[in-house]
């Protein structure tokens, strides 16, 4: 007899009256089990219902051949065994108890005849038994469908999701290149010794250099074959939300029947739970994850029993053990769980090129048997450059060069210009593709361009140049100066914003390169140094061509102006007379530098269908060129292109593209500023430079003045103290933005290197906002110009009186606006970058600095504009 006070805490019984209580315990009957007993097994038929009155149930899925997978842990209160009962089905679970267990059973008659009849009991019922037949139906059809069937990730129930992962033998799969690569077999001795061991082990190494192949076979080596094998990477949720993943929560998943939702160590036991990232788990979990492994325990969130951890944890992170120790990130606790044997590093493809020849193979047989093709092996010269090159993505972008090379082969062996080195962009969205407009496409696609365009504006430069030497040099009579300084260029960086580098593609200054280029066609390619450090050398270019300008006043002299324009081209022609293609825009230019940089936030970008490319081209004929149209100038492969700054809309990809992969598309928000791939610190660089010198860009004539109390230094040099504030400013911003980044890198716990090659970027918009606003001032207040130039060539004499196209105010509340809406945009890609440094969602103390950097800086601009 089970007695009433029994039955109250049951959840099925909680709306029963007191006397129905008393009626139904007098027809259940109880039974005891001891820990580890089954009170019924899978395929057996099922006889009634079970109520749990004390102790502890899991319901765990009995495959042959493999461990038991629990699904599911029933509390004091909990009913189980209805779903097979109602459907009139074999048992599909087995119930089996944890601890020694108390049931109350109820068997089929009752159920049919007394517990149903209660329409209380019968609702509660109900919505039970809905809950369970999601699960059955999900576990089933994984069955049916020869997958695992216990892949639960995406099966919601109340709002939550369901992690029950049995990856059995999805281990086994690299065997073989396992036992050929020399990196292996030089750590086998220790992957072996380690595999046997139950306590945790940290594997070190970068993405992509084989950290999975080695957890995977210290899984298979440690007797755990048939054991679940679980792989967790930290980013793809909020650190918050690992805590219930990893133990368990107490609140009930399936609130009608309290079947507890369990978590992944007690889902994997005697298997191994592998945590990718786990640089990136926050303190408080760590010290639980320290607690439950001393403890050989752990409790679920809000819980109070101690469950068993039978699981074996291998973590994965891309840090070095001296970062993990000495910035913080690993509790010292924490790293306690691994001493030096415990530790694996997996060192970089680039440091194990021996290797490669072995990866290459298994890659091309690989891709080859899955594209239906005969590619057997590599030209000597394709082999070279696959061992010179240091791959950065590790396996993963040698698998994906490969499967390139292998879709575009026609032969039975790569050739070197079917290796395309480097990692596919990143997708972005929210974009509309401009080709689609048959008027866009013919523009891009017109023999004519860029040529004739290029054309016309070389005579036009050449003639400004003419003026410039010869014409008045009274800057405020000489139309060179007014075209230059106070229309063209401005017009010039605005259009950075609308056209991103599409003035680079009819850019007179490179002009008579390219023609030239046509008649001698060199087959030079830039020296390393030059196009290893080329954007270093593009941003000191950068800030020369301003140094001159603002520091010796270009602005007041028209010849000093010609000899810059004719400097930049002078560099252009001798680039294109010695090296191929647009070998000085690529690496060399300075005003490319300003371009490259200011066009990332553009509204445009020219891309690639990544689709299209990975599995229908053949032929490369974008980058290579073909006999009427020549290759990227850039140097890029579209397919590759992930920001602006790599692609100056010079349509020749458009025209030698036959499958129409390439997409002019107008873009809601700039990705690349965020999910950039290859971030670098002399991106950085060029824009906390930019940032500086907008003050004495905007202030020059002040800047002299100052310049002109420094006696000592004007005695040396008039331009001296005028050179000393231009150069010690960008200095003190560099400073600045250094101390800034590493403050940032230690709240948020973030690679320092990262951080500051990163952080700059998000800095893009406010810094170009800012420079819009300050030429857009320049056409407002001083393009009246133009019209007394003009007449003056032809010998009329014009007063020169000044002509405001918008008032004060107006124009004050213009500039205003724009610098905001850079920060604006800013403060988004701040957010947006902060947490991809963090891999999830930043703290609200990162959030602040890095927004605050924001708002000082977009402050000082507003201040001086």
């Amino acid at each position: 007899m089970i007695t009433r006070k029994q039955l109250a805490g049951v959840n099925l019984f909680r709306d029963a009256t007191p006397a129905v209580l008393r009626e139904i315990g007098l027809l259940a009957t109880r039974a005891d089990f001891a820990q580890g007993e089954y009170i019924y097994r899978r395929g057996q038929p099922a006889e009634g219902l079970y109520i749990l009155l004390d102790g502890s149930v899991e319901i765990c899925l009995e495959e042959p051949g493999r461990r038991d997978q629990v699904v599911g842990q029933v509390d004091v209160g909990g009913h189980f065994g209805e779903v097979a009962l109602l459907t009139d089905s074999p048992r599909f679970f087995s119930a089996r108890a944890i601890t020694s267990a108390r049931v109350a059973f109820f068997d089929r008659q009752v159920v049919e005849t007394k517990l149903l009849a209660d329409p209380a009991i019968h609702r509660i019922f109900d919505k039970s038994l809905a809950e369970r037949v999601v699960l059955v139906s999900m576990l089933r059809h994984g069955e049916e469908s020869g997958g695992d069937a216990a892949h639960l990730d995406d099966i919601p129930l109340n709002g939550h999701v369901k992690v029950c992962q049995r990856q059995g033998s999805s281990a086994t799969g690299s065997g073989v290149l396992y036992e050929e690569l020399e990196f292996t077999r030089k750590l086998k001795e220790h992957i072996a010794r380690l595999a046997g061991r139950a306590q945790p082990v940290l594997i070190i190494g970068e993405t992509g250099a084989g950290r999975r192949l080695v957890a995977q076979q210290m899984h298979m080596q440690g007797g755990r074959g048939q054991s679940p094998y679980m792989e967790l990477d930290i980013r793809q949720f909020d650190p918050w939300i690992w805590e219930g993943k990893f133990f368990g929560s107490y609140c009930d998943d399936f609130p009608f029947s309290k079947l507890r939702k369990i978590g992944v160590f007690e889902q994997a036991q005697e298997g191994t739970v592998v945590i990718h990232n786990a640089d990136l788990l926050s303190h408080a979990l760590q010290n639980k994850i320290v607690d439950a492994v001393l403890q050989q325990g752990f409790k679920t969130v809000e819980g109070q029993r101690l469950h068993p951890l039978r699981a074996r944890l291998v973590f994965i992170s891309g840090l070095s053990l001296t970062r993990l120790r000495d910035e913080g990130i690993f509790l010292p606790r924490f790293l306690a769980l691994f001493p030096p044997e415990h530790v694996l590093t997996v060192p970089p493809l680039r440091d194990r090129k021996r290797d490669i020849p072995v990866l290459i193979q298994y890659y091309l047989e690989h891709y080859a048997k899955e594209y239906g093709k005969k590619v057997s092996s590599l030209a000597p010269e394709a082999l070279g450059l696959l061992l010179k090159y240091d791959w950065p993505g590790n396996l993963s972008e040698l698998g994906s060069v490969i499967q390139r090379a292998v879709i575009a082969s026609r032969q039975d062996e790569i050739l070197s210009e079917q290796i395309l080195l480097g990692l596919p962009r990143s997708e972005g969205k929210m974009v509309y593709n401009l080709l689609r407009f048959a008027g866009v496409r013919r523009f891009f696609t017109n023999r004519l361009y860029p040529d004739l365009p290029r054309l016309v504006i070389m005579v036009l430069f050449f003639l400004g140049l003419f003026v410039l030497f010869f014409g008045p040099q009274d800057p405020a009579r000489n139309i060179g100066i007014t075209v230059c300084w106070y229309i063209g260029w401005p017009l010039l960086v605005i259009s950075f914003f609308f056209l991103p580098r599409l003035w680079c593609s009819v850019c007179a200054l490179s002009t008579p390169g390219a023609f030239l280029q046509k008649l001698v066609a060199p087959t030079r390619k830039m020296p390393p140094f030059i196009a290893n450090h080329s954007r270093w050398i593009m941003a000191l270019l950068c800030f020369a061509v301003f140094w001159v300008e603002i520091v010796w006043n270009a602005y007041d002299s028209p010849r000093l102006t010609a000899w810059i324009l004719l400097a930049i081209t002078a560099g252009s022609l001798t680039s294109s007379v010695l090296f191929q293609r647009s070998a000085w825009c690529r690496y060399l230019c300075p005003l490319g530098a300003l371009n490259g940089i200011f066009s990332m936030p553009s509204i445009l970008e020219l891309r690639a269908n990544r689709h299209l490319c990975d599995n229908q081209c053949e032929d490369h004929a974008c980058y290579r060129g073909t006999a009427q149209y020549p290759g990227c100038p850039m140097f890029r492969h579209p397919f590759l292109v992930d920001n602006n700054r790599d692609c100056i809309l010079c349509g020749r990809c458009i025209k030698n593209c036959k499958l129409q992969s390439i997409q002019l598309n107008l873009r809601f928000a700039p990705h690349e500023l965020w999910m950039i791939q290859t971030p670098s610190l002399a991106d950085a660089f060029l824009v906390i430079g930019l940032a500086a010198i907008f003050f004495p860009l905007t202030h020059h004539e002040e800047l002299r003045e100052l310049a002109g109390l420094w006696q000592p230094f004007r005695q040396l040099h008039p331009s001296l103290s005028g050179s000393v504030l231009f150069w010690g400013l960008i200095v003190v911003f560099w400073l600045g933005y250094w101390g800034i980044t590493r403050a940032i890198a230690a709240i948020s716990r973030t690679s320092v290197t990262l951080t500051s090659e990163i952080f700059a970027y998000g800095l893009i918009p406010l810094v170009l906002a800012s420079y819009l606003a300050e030429y857009l001032r320049l056409i407002f207040n001083e393009s009246w110009r133009l019209v007394p130039n003009l007449l003056l060539l032809f010998g009329v004499e014009y007063p020169l009186a000044p002509v405001r196209l918008l008032s004060e105010d107006g124009m004050t509340m213009l500039l205003h606006l724009i610098i905001l809406g850079g920060m604006a945009c800013s403060l988004y890609a701040e957010r947006k970058i902060m947490v991809r440094l963090v891999a999830g969602k930043p703290s609200l103390v990162a959030t602040l600095s890095a927004q605050g950097a924001v708002v000082l800086l977009g402050f000082l601009f507003l201040r001086y504009i």
